[in-house]
């Protein structure tokens, strides 16, 4: 997306194709942009009919409704919470002139600069392929060389589904510690992963928290400890 859209809007719209980050993305916006207005605009069942199916053309036919259905004016700018589907409404959105960002799309432009070596973790399978071609996709865009090494946190996805919220987490970070030897930085590809990242092991240089660059980027980025091989918690 073209940095143009950095540019704060009259409104902003965030689209949530689950509704299982939408208390997490409302209280970082109140946290990082109180004076900001957002509205939310949540299809319940889309990212599970993507997963189910594929991204098809019925459910990109899904994501340019939503797009459309946004009011044009005042100038939105409509912030997609889901990696998944992130890089495909970018797209629909930049075809019908609206600006749309994914959400992680801050953290892969920390992560190529925080490499070479970058561990990609997610729970869910369906999110690692659109990560990692979109931290490809930012790494080319600036000329770097990225090495991407899947950290697939399967076991964890199973508490998830089970609702089992603290389970879910332990067992993410448990797939990272064993994970981290060798990488530079670890991604957390989905939003629901942010507590497994610590505050404190997140690299100074942090991106604008603006929630036009996604929220809060460093929710979702966590750096690793080349020395120990271990994530510091």
């Amino acid at each position: 997306m073209p940095r143009a859209a950095a540019v704060r809007p009259q409104k902003l719209y965030v689209f949530h194709p689950s509704p299982n980050l939408v208390s997490t993305v409302d209280a970082l916006l109140a946290d990082v942009a109180p004076g900001l207005a957002f509205e939310n605009v949540i299809e319940p069942g889309l990212l599970d009919r993507a997963i189910r199916t594929g991204v098809t053309a019925e459910v990109r036919a899904e994501v340019a409704n939503v797009l459309a259905d946004i009011p044009a004016d005042p100038t939105p700018l409509v912030l997609c919470t889901c990696s998944t589907l992130g890089g495909i409404a970018e797209d629909i959105g930049r075809s019908m002139g609206r600006a749309v960002i994914r959400i992680d799309r801050p953290m892969a432009e920390r992560a190529v600069e925080l490499g070479p070596i970058i561990g990609v973790a997610a729970a869910l399978e369906s999110t690692l392929g659109p990560t990692q071609e979109l931290l490809r996709q930012v790494a080319a865009e600036r000329g770097l060389a990225v090495d991407l090494r899947v950290i697939h946190c399967a076991e964890a996805w199973e508490h998830k589904k089970r609702g089992d919220e603290a389970a879910y987490i332990s067992a993410v970070v448990d797939c990272l510690e064993a994970s981290a030897d060798g990488c530079d930085v670890i991604v957390l590809a989905q939003g629901s992963m942010a507590a497994a990242a610590d505050p404190q092991c997140v690299s100074p240089n942090s991106p604008s928290t603006d929630p036009c660059w996604g929220a809060n980027a460093d929710a979702y980025l966590r750096p690793a400890t080349k020395s120990s091989g271990q994530l510091p918690l």
